[in-house]
């Protein structure tokens, strides 16, 4: 007794976990967490990865009284072997928020988490502490990245959240799946930005040595989050010679090329409009029927006077050089361009003839659309419908599928209502499951306008005049981009779709080894039911996120066990189960 006194009294003295002035649970991460939310009963992070995979988790704090300089420590994830997951692969940030003034418009209540005006979860904030007032919830995202030799199996760790000297743990586990998401995209992925939005945002001069330090984080973030396809500016035509020929400046267009190359964000060049629509008069912009194609100004080198040149002398001499120079540096295979965007079905014959002349002049260029209609044949070579549009066509768009045409989808400030689209007031799995709709409809590719369309305080005003979230999934940070919840949503819903490529490649492989008695194997069906078990249709879907991780872990197991021996593959038909057997 005399020993355990002093014990008890040092006991008695230090702040436990118990009388901590916080609850701390774990979140799922596609739930929102508001500053209302109220605690749940959770108490270890479940995460399960491949390699060469990102995955998310959430854990939430509730203050039951006002803290101050509450902080985060991620523990060691320490694989069964004794291996440790290097930390820079693990990270966490505390999850802002940003005040929402109107709902997404056209909406029910039913497909929106809450009624504006109220502050929505959304940047992962670079902050490492925060202060938290009594009795709100505050969010930390869990970023966890896998690498391809990281082992196969279980690992463990813990997080400690820290409040004065207050702490409680949390219990990480963390299982890696036998294989790992290939280095290949095998979905084209474009969201337009722009570049002197991400100069004026830090204040940094257009194509300064700091300008391309900057860029260089976003170019790593886009790629990071399996963006692959890249804005690019036309060459800058300095002059009209005297010959009558142009004199361009490429050198600001190839280096921005192979910038974002050496990023691995660059596996198509898309090329902006090179036509508009004329206003017509008792017509608007939607219905208007004629495209013009743009003039371009330039130096008269005879008179050192600026002039404007009709499309036959410019945009026609101009398209041809390119062509030249695409073939010479040997970007020729993965350059489009755009004619004029969102075309309706009244501008369809301008729309063609801009498009002839696009192919007589630069006949290596694709030509790439969002498109308001259908119609367009041989006038478009990716066609990328609006989502809302490409169920209302649906047999129209498949008919030219089928026929070979490439085919994406987009999505902007609409369709809304029970659209899956990535609006901040709506339900985080209504945007990771955008790319599930990309295998359900074998869809090639996604576009949306605004990576970086900021108002000059994006984290205080959205813009009403869109849907929230329309304008932008990244913020700006103090030297870079800033992540969202709805971006790393994102990233794992083009991550869902490499699953359901790698287990229709493995079956594909299985049956070639099989051989000619296996010829009736579909290998892309089993993904296809899987998919299929979520997305029922375009506007129904599980909205559950307890689902979609379900049948993700079921693509798990059937990639893993497609790979053993003896190899067998069983697939329905309408009569009778098949077997093939090795």
């Amino acid at each position: 007794m005399i020993i355990l006194l002093p014990l008890l009294s040092v006991l008695a003295s230090s702040p436990s976990a118990f009388d901590a002035p916080f609850e701390l649970w774990v979140a799922e991460p596609l739930e929102k967490i508001f500053r209302d939310t109220e605690p749940g009963d959770t108490k270890s992070v479940q995460i399960n990865c491949a390699g060469n995979e990102y995955q998310s988790g959430q854990i939430a704090i509730k203050a039951l009284k006002k803290l101050e300089n509450v902080t985060v420590q991620l523990g060691d994830l320490v694989h069964e072997s004794g291996y440790v997951l290097d930390k820079e692969n693990f990270r966490w940030n505390f999850v802002g928020y940003v005040p929402l003034t109107k709902n997404t418009y056209h909406t029910q209540d039913k497909d929106l988490l809450r009624k504006a005006p109220d502050d929505f979860p959304d940047p992962l904030l670079e902050d490492k502490s925060v202060n938290i007032e009594a009795s709100q919830t505050q969010p930390v995202w869990l970023t966890i990245f896998i690498p391809k030799d990281a082992p196969a199996g279980n690992y463990s760790g813990k997080i400690k959240v820290k409040a004065s000297e207050f702490e409680k743990i949390v219990d990480v586990s963390l299982n890696v799946y036998p294989f790992a998401l290939p280095d290949e995209r095998h979905l084209l992925v474009t969201l337009w930005f722009s570049p002197n939005i991400f100069a004026k945002a830090h204040n940094v001069e257009m194509w300064s040595d700091k300008y391309w330090e900057i860029l260089g984080k976003y170019a790593k973030n886009m790629s990071e989050h399996r963006q692959n396809v890249v804005e690019t500016p036309f060459p800058r035509v300095v002059a009209l010679r005297k010959d009558g020929t142009l004199e361009i400046d490429y050198n600001i267009m190839d280096k921005w090329i192979a910038f974002f190359e050496s990023y691995n964000a660059c596996e198509r060049i898309e090329f902006p409009a090179i036509a508009h629509a004329v206003q017509e008069e008792g017509r608007g912009h939607w219905d208007s029927k004629e495209l013009a194609i743009n003039e371009i100004s330039v130096k008269d080198a005879e008179t050192g006077e600026m002039v404007k040149l009709p499309p036959e002398k410019g945009m026609a001499l101009m398209l041809a050089d390119l062509d030249k120079h695409l073939q010479e540096k040997g970007w020729h295979n993965k350059a489009m361009v755009h004619v004029s965007d969102e075309p309706t079905i009244y501008k369809v014959d301008s729309y063609c003839k801009v498009s002839e002349f696009i192919r007589k002049h630069a006949p290596n260029l694709k030509i790439i659309e969002a498109i308001e209609t259908t119609g367009f044949g041989k006038c478009l070579d990716v066609w990328v419908p609006k989502l809302s549009h490409f169920m209302n066509w649906y047999d129209e768009f498949e008919a030219e599928r089928k026929s070979g045409t490439e085919m994406w989808f987009y999505t902007c400030c609409h369709p809304y209502g029970p659209f899956p689209n990535r609006f901040i007031d709506f339900a985080l799995i209504r945007t990771r499951i955008l790319f599930w709709l990309n295998w359900k409809y074998k869809l090639d590719g996604y576009l949306h306008w605004g990576l970086n369309r900021w108002t000059d305080d994006p984290y205080k005003v959205m813009g009403d005049d869109l849907p929230p979230g329309d304008r932008h999934v990244i913020y700006p940070g103090k030297d870079g981009p800033v992540d969202s919840i709805r971006w790393e949503a994102s990233r794992e819903g083009l991550q869902d779709y490499e699953y359901f490529w790698l287990l229709s490649d493995k079956i594909k492989k299985v049956k070639k080894e099989l051989g000619k008695g296996a010829d009736f194997i579909d290998e892309s069906q089993r993904s296809d039911e899987i998919c299929h078990s979520i997305i029922r249709s375009i506007t129904d879907y599980e909205s559950e996120p307890i689902r979609l991780r379900e049948a993700r872990e079921l693509l798990a197991k059937e990639i893993v066990e497609v790979d053993k021996h003896p190899l067998i593959l069983l697939q329905t038909t309408p009569q009778s189960w098949t077997e093939v057997f090795s």
